[in-house]
C-alpha cells in the first residue's frame, strides 16, 4: 500500500464535513465502517492507513470521529445487527497529532456504552435500516430518549425500560407486565455503608488544593461540593472568603444542589457501588456547573492496595462495609469523557478539570505552560545620569525627572513587563491610564527602562516567555486548534508578540512536539540539561527546577503531564533518555527529611499512552545524595554533602540512583557503630529491621 499522509486538522475537518451521513453528535460523528466513504475516497484511504499502522482488525465495525480533537476511534460492538442495542466491547482510538494510539477494553464493564439510532450509521436505503428505525421511532414516541446523557449505557438504559414498563423483544418495544426498576445487579450480602466513607478532615481536600493552586476560584465566583461529607472543603473555602456551599445525601441532605461557577466531586464516583447511579451522579454535577467541573476519584488497584476485600460489583467491599471502585488515571479519563462526551484535563493524579467553554480550557493550558519569572528587578538608577559641569549660565528653574518623580510606577510596570515578556494590555497592568499620563506611552517607558542598562535582562524574560508559550503551543497540536478568535486576549497578544501570526506559532510548535518525540533529541538535551543528575539511561532533576531545563524536555515532561496530571505532585522527575518515558516519583517529607522515603512511582509511557502507578511506601527505598537533584543555593546542601560523604565512606556508591533500603543502611550503620548517624537520619534501627522490607 502506498503511504498515505494523515491531513492536517483543517482538512480533516473538511473531510469530515463532507461526510453524506452519519449519526452527529456535537463532539462526534458515528459511522459503520462498511459504509462506502469509509472504504473509498480520501477518507477511506486515511482509515485504511491507520488500521495498517496500528493493526486494526475487522472486528472494529464502527468509526467515531471526534469532531472537537484530531482523534479517530475505532469501535468493536460484536452484536450491532443482532442486538437492538449493542455494548461496545473494546475500542482503539488514534492521536492524529501525535500518530500514537491507545486500546481500551469494555468486557468487564458492568455498564458499557451502547449504541442507539443504528440506522443514522448505515448508508440511506440499507434495508436493514428501516427495522431501526421503527424501533427508534417507538422509543422516541415513548418518551425514552428523553434524557440522553444517561441513556447511551447499558444498565441506564434498562432501568429506563423497567421502570416505563417496557422491555425489548429482538428490535420491537414491548409492554411488560413488571412495572418497576430492573435489578440488574445481585443485592450485597451485607448493606453498603456510604456513610462511612465521609471523613473527618482538617485541611482542604486534593481537589480544591488544586484550585487554589492554579487560581480557579476566582474573587467573586461561587463553589459547589457535590458530595460534600461533613463539609471541611465548604467551611475552609469560606473562612477565606470564598462564596462556598454542598450538598450530601447523608450528611447535608436537605441542603439545595445549586449551580455554581466551580462544581467539585471529589471522590464520590468511587464510593456508589452502582454503575448507573454512579453515571447519573456525574451527569448531574456537570449540569451544575457554570464554568468548571472538578472530578477526583482513587487511582490504585485494588489486588494490591486491598487485598484481602470482598470483590462486589465493579470494586470492592471493604472491611468497614463500605464500597470502593480504583481507577486508573487513563480509565477515569475515559470515564469522563465518555460520560460528559467532553475532553477532561488532568491536573493532578486522580483529579481532572473538565471546562464547560473551550476559551477557559484553552487558557488553563495556556497558564499550566507559564513559569514563574523570578528575575532580579535590579533597580539601576532611573534617574538620567548628570551632565559633566559646564561653564556657568544664568540659573533656570530645574525641570523635574519624570522618570525619577514615577519610580514606583515604572519599577511596578518593570515587574509585570519581566512576568510577560512584552508590553501588558490595559487589563494586564492596572495602572496603564496613569503610565500613559506619566510618560507618553507604555512603550517610551519601556525604551527608558532599556536604555538604562536593563535590556539584556528584558531579552531573557522576552526568550523564556517565548519558550513557554512554545510548550503551550505544541501541545495544543494534540487537541482540537481553538479558532485565534476565540483564544483569550492576552494569549493572542502573546502569539501576535512572539510568532506574528497564530499559524506560525502551531507550526513551531508542531516541529517541537516531533523533537521531542526524536529519542536523539532527548538524549542530547539531557546531556545538556546542566541540572539534576543522570547515568547513561536517564536524568533526574527535582520538579522545582524543570522550568530550567531545555525546551524540548520541557515539552516531553508537558506531554507526560497531559496524561499524569500536576508534575508538582511528585518531588523528582525521572526523564528516560531512549523509551519515550517519564515517571514521577514523590517522597514522603521531601523538603526536610535528609533521606527521604519513597511513597509512590507513576510511571508514563509516552509511547502507548499508558500510566502505571506503584506504592512503594512500605519498601523503605531511599533517596540517597539528595543535593545534587535540589537548587545548589538550597540551604540544605552543606549538611547533604556532609551526610554523603559519611555515607560513601561506608560503601554507599554515588554512581547509581537506587542505594540501600533504610533497613539495609540501619544494619550498615549500626555494624559501624554510627548510632549517631541514624538519629541524625531519622532512622529506627529496631524498627526498620522488624518492619522494613529489603527492595527486590
Amino acid at each position: 500500500m502506498a503511504t498515505t499522509t494523515i491531513p492536517a486538522w483543517n482538512r480533516y475537518r473538511e473531510l469530515l464535513e463532507a461526510l453524506p451521513y452519519g449519526k452527529v453528535l456535537p463532539t462526534a460523528v458515528y459511522v459503520h465502517r462498511d459504509i462506502e466513504p469509509c472504504r473509498t475516497g480520501p477518507m477511506g484511504q486515511i482509515l485504511a492507513a491507520l488500521t495498517e499502522r496500528h493493526a486494526i482488525g475487522e472486528e472494529f465495525n464502527v468509526v467515531k470521529f471526534r469532531r472537537d480533537a484530531p482523534r479517530i476511534s475505532f469501535l468493536c460492538y460484536p452484536q450491532f445487527f443482532e442486538a437492538p442495542h449493542p455494548s461496545l466491547e473494546k475500542s482503539i482510538t488514534v492521536d492524529l497529532a501525535s500518530g500514537k494510539s491507545f486500546r481500551s477494553g469494555y468486557g468487564d464493564n458492568l455498564n458499557p456504552p451502547i449504541l442507539h439510532r443504528k440506522e443514522l450509521l448505515l448508508a440511506p436505503g440499507d434495508p436493514r435500516a428501516r427495522v431501526y428505525e421503527a424501533l427508534s421511532a417507538a422509543e422516541e414516541q415513548a418518551g425514552l430518549y428523553e434524557n440522553t446523557s444517561i441513556i447511551g449505557f447499558r444498565v441506564n438504559w434498562e432501568r429506563l425500560l423497567a421502570a416505563r414498563g417496557l422491555a425489548l423483544d429482538g428490535h420491537s418495544l414491548v409492554r411488560t407486565s413488571d412495572n418497576g426498576v430492573a435489578h440488574v445487579f445481585p443485592p450485597p450480602i451485607v448493606a453498603v455503608q456510604r456513610h462511612r466513607t465521609a471523613l473527618t478532615r482538617y485541611q482542604l481536600s486534593k481537589p480544591v488544593k488544586t484550585l487554589l493552586e492554579f487560581n480557579q476560584i476566582p474573587t467573586g465566583s461561587s463553589f459547589f461540593d457535590y458530595g460534600c461529607g461533613l463539609g471541611a472543603d465548604v467551611r475552609g473555602l469560606r473562612e477565606l472568603g470564598f462564596e462556598a456551599s454542598g450538598w450530601d445525601p447523608v450528611h447535608a441532605p436537605d441542603a439545595v444542589r445549586v449551580e455554581a461557577d466551580v462544581v467539585n466531586l471529589g471522590y464520590v464516583l468511587n464510593v456508589i457501588e452502582d454503575p448507573a447511579e454512579r453515571l447519573e451522579t456525574l451527569v448531574s454535577a456537570w449540569r451544575l456547573a457554570r464554568r468548571l467541573l472538578v472530578v477526583a476519584a482513587l487511582i490504585g488497584d485494588s489486588e494490591a492496595d486491598a487485598p484481602h476485600a470482598i470483590a462486589l460489583n465493579d470494586g470492592i467491599l471493604t472491611r468497614r462495609n463500605t464500597f470502593q471502585k480504583y481507577f486508573s488515571q487513563r480509565e477515569l479519563q475515559s470515564y469522563i469523557e465518555d460520560g460528559l462526551e467532553t475532553s477532561a484535563v488532568p491536573v493532578a493524579l486522580g483529579v481532572f478539570y473538565v471546562f464547560s467553554d473551550s476559551g477557559e480550557h484553552q487558557l488553563f493550558l495556556q497558564s499550566r505552560s507559564r513559569r514563574s519569572i523570578e528575575w532580579d528587578a535590579l533597580v539601576l538608577g532611573l534617574s538620567k545620569p548628570q551632565a559633566p559641569p559646564k561653564a556657568p549660565r544664568p540659573a533656570r528653574p530645574p525641570r523635574p525627572d519624570r522618570f525619577a518623580v514615577h519610580q514606583g510606577l515604572l519599577e511596578e510596570f518593570w515587574s509585570v513587563l519581566l512576568r510577560l515578556g512584552r508590553i501588558p494590555l490595559p487589563s494586564e497592568f492596572p495602572r496603564h491610564f496613569e503610565l500613559g499620563e506619566a510618560f507618553g506611552s507604555p512603550r517610551r517607558a519601556l525604551r527608558h527602562l532599556l536604555s538604562n542598562g536593563r535590556a539584556d535582562i528584558f531579552r531573557r524574560a522576552e526568550r523564556a516567555r517565548k519558550a513557554d508559550l512554545l510548550v503551550y503551543l505544541a501541545i495544543a497540536n494534540l487537541r482540537k486548534t481553538i479558532p485565534f478568535s476565540r483564544l483569550p486576549e492576552m494569549v493572542r497578544c502573546d502569539i501576535a508578540t512572539f510568532f506574528h501570526n497564530y499559524k506560525q506559532g502551531l507550526a513551531e510548535g508542531r516541529d517541537l512536539l516531533h523533537a521531542a518525540a526524536d529519542s536523539n533529541n532527548i538524549a542530547m538535551a539531557c546531556e545538556e540539561a546542566g541540572i539534576g543528575w543522570q547515568d547513561e539511561h536517564s536524568l533526574y532533576v527535582h520538579t522545582a527546577l524543570v522550568d530550567s531545563l531545555p525546551t524540548v524536555l520541557r515539552t516531553l515532561i508537558a506531554c507526560a503531564e497531559f496524561l499524569y496530571g500536576n508534575l508538582r505532585e511528585a518531588d523528582i522527575l525521572k526523564i528516560h533518555k531512549h523509551s519515550g518515558k517519564v515517571t514521577f516519583l514523590s517522597y514522603a517529607e521531601f523538603d526536610s527529611a535528609l533521606l527521604p522515603k519513597l511513597t509512590t512511582r507513576t510511571k508514563v509511557n509516552l509511547r502507548t499512552q499508558r500510566v502505571e502507578v506503584f506504592n512503594h511506601s512500605g519498601d523503605g527505598q531511599l533517596l540517597y545524595f539528595k543535593e545534587r537533584y535540589i537548587d545548589p543555593a538550597d540551604p540544605q546542601c552543606p549538611r547533604l554533602r556532609e551526610i554523603s560523604e559519611s555515607l560513601m565512606k561506608l560503601g554507599v556508591s554515588n554512581a547509581c540512583f537506587l542505594g540501600p533500603s533504610a533497613n539495609e543502611l540501619c544494619r550498615m550503620l549500626s555494624a559501624e557503630g554510627r548510632d549517631d548517624l541514624i538519629q541524625a537520619l531519622g532512622l529506627n534501627s529496631r524498627e526498620e529491621r522488624e518492619h522494613g522490607r529489603d527492595r527486590t
